[in-house]
């Protein structure tokens, strides 16, 4: 992302009104000139949070590098550890990689919960609305019947199966519903158990990421504070950010991100699961 994306429309606006001015008579000038004046002073005005929102981005490219490495080698490498206890036969004919399975799983999860509202803080939402409220009616009938359709093919599951609608829960959609019929038949519930079980102990997954997160945290937290201020600033001047668009709408999204971030992201959400039993669910 660049500074430019987030460029106020009132430069443009400003070169077509000095444009304007040339081919009109002495009235129609003074009214542009007003105009300009306008644009001029909005410039001003919003000039202190453009310059805040690029500080912000600059940091966090550099501050949360180290994170976003470590998060990307866990959902690739993770995924590759639980593919070691893959007994790939149980999946059909050459069925995709585990690791595939569960890389398509999480992707659509996460694309469903964004789309649904089109905002970040509810992916975490769904994420847990699956934990929570389980996959259920998980049956031999319907595994056959989905693996009849799904069966030698090698392509994503939502091109198999269609995207899952929005306007209902991901668990009763066929493409969510395969990848999970694909992790529970070729993993055993033991090995499930003890994938679980590692990933909290010290060096396993679960607890690295603990620690990454906490390093990240007090970053996010003051650039979230800081972006509040500035809109907080705005608010009841002659010109909140809500009469720059393009800007409030760059703001308001990276403002959704970082909330999104601190209330979702903390692997405490996670911390009453860290005794589950697979059997349970």
């Amino acid at each position: 992302m660049n500074l430019i994306d987030y460029a106020p429309a009132f430069l443009s606006a400003i070169a077509s009104v000095a444009a304007a001015i040339a081919a009109f008579g002495s009235l129609q000038i003074s009214r542009q000139s007003k105009l300009i004046a306008k644009q001029s002073a909005l410039a001003s005005h919003h000039n202190s949070a453009a310059i805040q929102l690029s500080s912000a981005l600059q940091l966090l490219r550099t501050q949360s590098k180290e994170f976003s490495e470590f998060n990307y080698s866990m959902w690739v490498d993770w995924s590759r550890e639980i593919q070691a206890k893959d007994n790939c036969k149980l999946g059909g004919t050459n069925p995709r990689p585990l690791r595939h399975v569960l890389t398509n799983a999480s992707e659509m999860l996460a694309n469903y919960g964004y789309n649904r509202r089109n905002r970040y803080t509810y992916v975490q939402r769904s994420i847990l609305s699956v934990i929570r409220e389980g996959v259920c009616n998980l049956n031999d009938t319907e595994y056959d019947k989905l693996l009849r359709k799904a069966d030698g093919e090698y392509s994503d599951f939502e091109s198999i199966f269609g995207t899952p609608p929005l306007s209902k829960s991901i668990s009763t959609a066929p493409a969510f519903r395969w990848a999970c019929y694909q992790m529970n038949k070729r993993v055993t519930s033991e090995d499930w158990q003890k994938i679980w079980e590692s990933a909290w102990l010290e060096n396993g997954w679960l607890y690295r990421y603990a620690a990454n997160y906490s390093e990240i945290y007090p970053i996010v937290e003051t650039v979230l504070k800081s972006l509040k201020s500035e809109k907080s600033k705005l608010e009841h001047g002659v010109f909140p950010l809500e009469s720059n668009s393009s800007l409030c709408t760059k703001y308001n999204q990276l403002i959704d991100m970082l909330e999104a971030f601190i209330n979702d992201s903390n692997i405490d959400q996670f911390e009453i699961y860290r005794n589950w039993s697979y059997e349970e669910e």
